[in-house]
């Protein structure tokens, strides 16, 4: 529904004073774009006074939402006459700690490919070293045996026996017998 002239002249008035004084020119690429085209914009959604309040808290807490990102994750904002047109104001505001959550990821320090869960630590899923894993093979290590070795099957039995475990041999199933 077209808007009477006294409702057009109220919502100009407010767009005015109030709303593009508001709006971040300095979040966005190359200033805010037409102010014109954005107030004819705003002019045909006609909004009513609870609906410009509601405008203006939206686009404020958006605006802090944006300010409390790292430099790093601020993409531009879209300008004046997208951002009226598309109602933006409308859009999800993500909270502090989402936004935290998303800044503190950081890459494995392994692989540096993943993405790591949480500030404190240092290997994505993937790469999480295991002092299991660490002790096998300092352990594996410390026969001589090499594991590419076309006799390393009587290599191992030959440590076993050596090292006096020559009966586990068979519970391994390397005995000959």
């Amino acid at each position: 529904m077209k808007p009477t002239p006294t409702q057009e002249k109220q919502v100009t008035e407010w767009f005015m004073s109030t709303y593009w004084p508001t709006y971040p020119g300095k979040f966005c690429g190359r200033g805010k774009g037409s102010r014109a085209i954005s107030c004819k914009h705003m002019v045909a959604i006609n909004p009513d006074l609870d609906e410009q309040v509601r405008i203006i808290n939206n686009l404020k807490a958006q605006i802090r939402a944006h300010m409390q990102k790292p430099e790093s994750m601020r993409r531009f904002w879209k300008i004046g006459e997208t951002y009226t047109l598309n109602k933006l104001w409308d859009d999800e505001i993500e909270s502090t700690m989402e936004i935290k959550a998303k800044q503190d990821l950081k890459t494995c320090s392994k692989c540096g490919k993943n993405e790591v869960h949480g500030e404190k630590y240092l290997f994505c899923p993937e790469c999480i070293p295991c002092q299991h894993d660490d002790d096998l093979r300092a352990a594996w290590k410390k026969t001589g045996i090499s594991r590419t070795s076309p006799t390393m099957r009587a290599d191992c039995l030959e440590y076993l026996n050596s090292i006096g475990m020559g009966g586990y041999a068979e519970v391994a199933g390397l005995s000959d017998e």
